[in-house]
């Protein structure tokens, strides 16, 4: 199913590990993602917020990772 979108947000060789984390997200309903490379998920509509790692600190996400 994944494939289907390769096309359509022309997915290079490297490029295949961040569409596959980037659809397991659209499938189980994830729409926020904490990455150091914004720029390879901007191109994903359906991705609401994706934060920087710096900018998660204080929050939740540094609570539940050690």
């Amino acid at each position: 199913m994944a494939c289907k979108y390769i096309k359509k947000y022309d997915i290079k060789r490297y490029d295949i590990y961040d569409h596959l984390l980037a659809y397991s997200m659209k499938f189980y309903g994830i729409d926020k993602i904490v990455t150091l490379n914004k720029a390879d998920f901007e191109k994903y509509d359906f991705i609401k917020e994706i934060i920087a790692p710096s900018a998660a600190r204080g929050t939740l996400f540094e609570k539940t990772v050690p």
